[in-house]
């Protein structure tokens, strides 16, 4: 089974089922079942999910002052004292964004988030994983940094992949206020805006590069055909 933030919890047997609860912004609890996230064939969503992933061209960039300045507001609103903009492909989960913690990535069987991104139009919180028998004997529960309390909001971009999540997580039992919970929300879409942009200027820049190529192999043959024209 895995766990929506940074840790793991032990897997069950490939033939049971487990389940996860989220809760909505407006606050209806709902469970329902959930798969594995480390299955032998991926299906045809998650394949189409790191392909997208992959267009963005964003996993292992550098840090940027605006996904910074989105992680540092997420920790203020909500009060709490780690923050990250997290990125799943198939192996690990990266953080392109923190606040609170020096790891720049997990083993994707650490990924607390996976769970997120598995409902994109969910927020995953839960209020005290000391409490929950899916995180209560997460590493990073029962060790440093000692996480108790995670809420996460995926990363859900036009073409509704989840890429990631911007998640906010306490050393100690938390709950949101409906403002905070809306605020993250916001904030995440604030991080996929941020996202979309910098692909759609990557694209540009690429598209642009490929013009100047043209144009300088037209100057070329002009060159050689007025060349050849003079010689005879």
């Amino acid at each position: 089974m895995l766990v929506c933030g940074l840790g793991f919890v032990n897997s069950p047997p490939k033939t049971a089922q487990t389940f996860v609860t989220f809760l909505r912004l407006e606050h209806i609890v709902i469970t329902i079942p959930l798969t594995p996230y480390n299955s032998d064939r991926m299906n045809t969503a998650e394949q189409e999910r790191l392909e997208a992933l992959r267009q963005y061209g964003i996993m292992d960039t550098p840090p940027e002052e605006e996904f910074d300045n989105i992680t540092s507001l997420a920790s203020r609103i909500c009060g709490t004292p780690i923050s990250l903009i997290t990125l799943l492909d198939d192996q690990r989960q990266w953080f392109k964004a923190s606040v609170g913690i020096d790891l720049k990535e997990t083993p994707i069987e650490y990924a607390f988030c996976a769970h997120a991104i598995r409902n994109p139009s969910e927020m995953t919180v839960v209020p005290d994983s000391r409490k929950d028998e899916r995180f209560a004997d997460n590493p990073f529960v029962t060790g440093e940094p000692h996480i108790v309390f995670y809420a996460g909001m995926p990363l859900v971009d036009e073409d509704g992949h989840a890429l990631g999540s911007l998640c906010v997580l306490d050393v100690q039992e938390q709950r949101l206020s409906p403002f905070q919970l809306t605020a993250l929300q916001q904030l995440a879409k604030q991080v996929v805006t941020l996202l979309q942009l910098k692909k759609k200027n990557r694209e540009l820049e690429q598209l642009l590069d490929r013009l100047e190529r043209e144009n300088k192999s037209l100057e070329a043959e002009l060159r050689d055909l007025k060349g050849k024209g003079e010689g005879r």
